[in-house]
């Protein structure tokens, strides 16, 4: 039955599929359907035109919740290595952890960073091909797709602050490291 109902669709469209079935679609449904780079509702005003912008408070705060999350991270460490003070093997093993912690970091961030900028270029690429064959909606795309560089942008701030941070954390284990080690 869903195997024939597939075949069906992909053959005759889902919009033969509907009217056999008698079902209608609204306006709404119709666009959502055909153009899928629309599908998310919330970023559509009442007139039906995307929402590019952010309000001007957004990133900075963002930037700030990020420095005060991280000098957290930082403050939890040292509390840990202040407390663990005459417990050589345990300062040992934490500062092996933190390390473990800062390398899996490091690496998950500049995997992000390399994807974001490749997956960048592609859609530049494909935003392209939309307009050599003249669709309809690849200028629609392309503002869509400047909204989401200025997005991509302050996220790449945020990693940033991630890696300073993530720095401090490793140096305050390699001190931790080394001044047990050399006793």
């Amino acid at each position: 039955m869903v195997k024939n109902l597939w075949k069906n669709c992909e053959t005759d469209g889902i919009e033969s599929l509907l009217r056999k079935h008698r079902i209608k679609l609204n306006d709404a449904t119709r666009r959502y359907l055909h153009y899928p780079e629309h599908q998310d509702d919330d970023g559509f005003e009442r007139n039906g035109r995307e929402q590019l912008t952010t309000p001007k408070s957004e990133p900075v705060t963002g930037y700030v919740w990020r420095v005060l999350v991280n000098g957290f991270y930082v403050a939890v460490v040292l509390y840990v290595f202040d407390k663990l003070q005459g417990r050589s093997e345990a300062i040992i093993v934490v500062a092996v952890l933190g390390h473990i912690y800062v390398t899996i970091r490091s690496i998950a961030i500049a995997q992000g960073t390399g994807l974001s900028n490749a997956l960048k270029t592609i859609e530049a690429d494909l935003i392209r091909v939309r307009e050599l064959v003249r669709d309809e909606y690849a200028r629609d795309r392309l503002e869509a797709s400047k909204a989401d560089s200025e997005v991509l942008n302050r996220e790449r701030n945020k990693l940033f602050i991630d890696g300073f941070f993530l720095s401090i954390v490793s140096i305050v284990c390699l001190l931790a490291l080394f001044s047990e080690l050399g006793k």
